[in-house]
């Protein structure tokens, strides 16, 4: 007796794949020899065609023999092409074709939401490998049911047997469905796609080839699906960073997700995210000075870690007030001057001087007034930078004319 053109799980007798990190291999084939040298699978009752199965040999052959997939690296694979080839029984042009050609109208029928040629589809026999089928862009019928954001078409697919190749499936982006679910704010397609055995490489993968999907989560201020993830043993909260080292919190903070900040510095976790810095050296709250959010910079200082954050200083030496004075953010400065540590921060200097001779430097008249109409005020004019320029000076080596007028004309310098 012969076996079946299955392809193996790693084993003894199939060493090849012992590896845990093995690429997910369907535990089923479409095709299933039939007699006669050329006869066909029939038509399902669903009416999609059938496509011709290839016939064996018909030579007596010892039951221990497997037809073993052949295992191509990843590495030297598109991101879009299945990572599992059968070796035999080979499919020529013509059973290729119908496959592409069913899996076009099963791309079709999900994006037109019609459910009974959906369930015609996948009745068929090659039902795993129309699935892995993709479209424009790269996109597989999965990535259009997820981006359809809609859930029972994905349940669907993910009961076949190729529900791991699918939702590690890259388009030609090198997206994967778990990321289009995320940034559809798309909680139950997440928690889908999490309990699939390839949850962790999904997201690993995400994290090499773009963003991690719960960054994607925290950036557009999906709380859910945050929520979810983290309930999730294959997301370390802490971890998880952007290519430029800013972990969840600093995303949150960056995009003024205000619920989702608050939602983290109540967490246990959130005095680790909380002191981070990101590749510049930067903290929470110099992010927030940066993006000028007074409501985000407000949450940051009235939580436990706010001693610890305000005394955060970047790889240039700038604290948060340095920075929201650097971009013009009047509000941001106000806010900083007239809180507990107002003091503290306008006592430290930056490299290129104090918060003053920052805003000399860019021309921000606006900022310049509110320093000097501050209690600060005569502190801060008084000082120089490390090249003995007061704020006058500086503005007018930027060519800020009108700037270096207004402050010659305020009776500082």
């Amino acid at each position: 007796m012969i076996r079946s053109h299955s392809t193996a799980f790693a084993s003894e007798e199939n060493p090849q794949v012992a590896d845990s990190r093995r690429p997910f291999v369907s535990t089923r084939s479409a095709f299933t020899p039939v007699r006669g040298q050329n006869e066909s699978l029939a038509a399902n009752s669903a009416g999609v065609p059938a496509i011709p199965v290839p016939m064996m040999h018909q030579v007596p052959v010892p039951a221990t023999i497997f037809f073993s997939p052949v295992i191509i690296p990843a590495a030297l694979l598109p991101s879009h092409q299945p990572i599992v080839a059968l070796r035999s029984p080979a499919l020529d042009a013509s059973d290729k074709a119908m496959i592409e050609a069913c899996g076009a109208e099963l791309r079709a029928a999900i994006d037109k939401k019609d459910v009974t040629s959906v369930e015609k589809i996948l009745a068929h026999p090659a039902a795993d490998e129309i699935a892995m089928t993709v479209g424009g862009h790269g996109m597989n019928a999965l990535y259009h049911a997820v981006k359809s954001n809609n859930l029972e078409f994905a349940k669907r697919l993910l009961k076949l047997a190729s529900r791991n190749e699918q939702a590690m499936q890259a388009t030609s982006c090198g997206a994967l469905p778990i990321w289009a679910a995320a940034r559809l704010k798309a909680e139950a397609l997440i928690v889908l796609l999490l309990e699939l055995s390839s949850a962790r490489e999904q997201l690993a993968q995400c994290e090499t080839t773009g963003v991690h999907p719960i960054i994607m989560a925290a950036e557009i201020g999906s709380l859910e699906v945050v929520k979810a993830m983290m309930a999730s043993p294959h997301v370390n909260v802490v971890d998880v960073k952007n290519k430029m080292g800013q972990n969840l919190l600093h995303t949150a903070v960056l995009h003024g997700q205000l619920p989702v900040v608050d939602f983290f510095l109540k967490q246990t976790c959130g005095r680790d995210l909380a002191l981070a810095t990101d590749n510049e050296g930067a903290n929470p709250l110099h992010l927030a000075a940066f993006n000028g959010n007074v409501s985000v910079m407000r949450c940051l200082l009235e939580s436990r870690f706010s001693c610890a954050v305000v005394k955060g200083r970047n790889k240039k030496r700038l604290n948060a007030l340095h920075v929201a004075a650097q971009c013009g953010h009047t509000y941001v400065v106000k806010y900083l001057l007239e809180s507990h540590y107002g003091d503290f921060l306008v006592n430290q200097k930056a490299v290129n001087g104090n918060a003053l001779h920052l805003a000399a430097q860019r021309g921000h008249l606006a900022v310049i007034e509110l320093l000097l109409d501050s209690v600060y005020g005569e502190t801060l004019a008084k000082q120089r930078n490390a090249d003995d320029k007061n704020a006058q000076d500086i503005a007018q080596k930027n060519g800020h004319l009108e700037v270096a007028a207004k402050l010659k004309a305020s009776g500082w310098f």
